[in-house]
């Protein structure tokens, strides 16, 4: 993985890999339901001040929000790839959706050999690494 860009590709395997877990969570019906319940507050203020770690209240916030992009997220994909419009992905809906997100993976690295690559022989060298890396950082939105 380091040999070619570890950042983009890095993203874009993690979002292929989001991708298959949301293709196998629509296959089966989606996530278990979450629990309401709330662990014991007692002394959660001081341990939040202490360690950095969100009080109850957002770590219900944040399971919500999460929640939601992943409702998002499904519907987006089913939207997409869920050619037969049954509300699941199907094994040849979701072969598919992996071979377009291979296809863009690939395409993603062929730009950025194209653009990074400076002596052509279809690896990234410590050289060329380190001026995406400066580059990368050097740009308002780290892209």
């Amino acid at each position: 993985m380091h040999a070619f860009g570890f950042d983009r590709i890095a993203r874009g395997l993690a979002s292929g890999v989001l991708v298959v877990g949301l293709s196998l969570l629509l296959a089966c019906g989606g996530p278990p339901e979450e629990t309401t319940e709330q662990p014991e507050t007692e002394g959660t203020v001081e341990l939040e001040q202490q360690t950095g770690v969100p009080d109850p209240s957002e770590q219900e916030a944040m399971r919500v929000e999460r929640r939601a992009q992943f409702q998002e997220r499904k519907a987006a994909l089913l939207e997409q790839y869920d050619t037969n419009k049954n509300g699941v992905l199907d094994a040849d809906e979701r072969k598919a959706m992996g071979e377009e997100r291979r296809a863009q993976f690939q395409e993603r690295k062929a730009a950025l050999l194209e653009q990074y690559d400076t002596n052509k022989n279809g690896v990234f060298d410590a050289d060329e690494r380190k001026a995406m890396r400066a580059e990368r950082r050097a740009s308002p939105q780290g892209e």
